[in-house]
């Protein structure tokens, strides 16, 4: 099993005492489940690098970051949903398998909680809520914009741009000269797999990923020198803790 996926010591004598163990609606995978679902890794995208363990006996599956791929530390254990396998859609669930285990047993679920991609929009919700002097955010737009452009063969955004535009439809720090543009000046590129939303005097053109273009996931910031090129800009991180990191930035200067 360890041939097919880095598994941590924890697990590695969970299997080794008694490969059924189950903790309340956790149930560890049965050996040739792992081998199966994890040498089979590479289909799942942004998470083809986890090892999965165990599912809650419904739609979702436990696996464990062995390699601190979504930053919250090597061996944190996640859940996530098996029809939406992407890096925001997973839920954190413990420091480490014990951690996690032992939480449960006591009758705890905490992947009955928001995902990342959902904390982030969060975030900035709140920070958006209380501008402080020198950031203008434009009033937000309805959905039916949306639904508009898409029928008329126009811009078509991700889930998180979307929530993210309807609670500011445009965004202008005063004294980096940085803008975020409204919806309507909005240009897709790369195939439609960035989104140009903005220019910074120093970053340059800013955009944001569309999901599955150059193996980043959705809703990444990117600043580049050539708007055509995006590929070759850097990477500043998921766009709505981007957004939140500037707004507190001016809050405290």
């Amino acid at each position: 099993m360890a041939q097919v996926a880095p598994m941590p010591a924890e697990l590695t004598a969970l299997y080794t005492a008694r490969f059924d163990l189950a903790v309340g609606p956790v149930e560890l995978l049965e050996p040739p489940v792992f081998e199966d679902v994890n040498g089979g890794r590479a289909a799942f995208g942004e998470l083809a690098d986890m090892t999965y363990f165990a599912t809650d006996r419904a739609e979702g599956v436990f696996f464990l970051d062995m390699f601190d791929r979504l930053g919250l530390g090597p061996g944190f254990v996640f859940w996530v949903e098996r029809g939406l396998m992407a890096a925001d859609e997973v839920v954190p669930c413990g420091e480490t398998l014990a951690a996690f285990l032992a939480a449960v047993q006591d009758g705890h679920h905490p992947w009955h909680a928001p995902t990342l991609g959902e904390r982030a929009l969060e975030r900035f919700r709140a920070a958006a809520a209380n501008p402080p002097p020198g950031v203008d955010l434009r009033p937000g737009i309805a959905p039916v914009a949306f639904v508009q452009a898409r029928r008329a063969g126009g811009l078509v955004v991700s889930f998180a741009l979307g929530e993210i535009l309807k609670v500011t439809d445009g965004v202008y720090f005063a004294a980096s000269r940085r803008e975020i543009v409204p919806f309507n000046q909005m240009r897709a590129v790369a195939g439609g797999g960035v989104v140009i939303v903005g220019h910074d005097p120093e970053l340059g053109t800013l955009g944001v990923t569309q999901g599955d273009w150059q193996d980043l996931p959705a809703d990444r910031l990117l600043a580049c020198s050539d708007p055509e090129h995006p590929e070759t800009g850097r990477l500043l991180g998921r766009f709505a803790d981007v957004l939140t990191f500037w707004i507190e930035e001016a809050r405290r200067a």
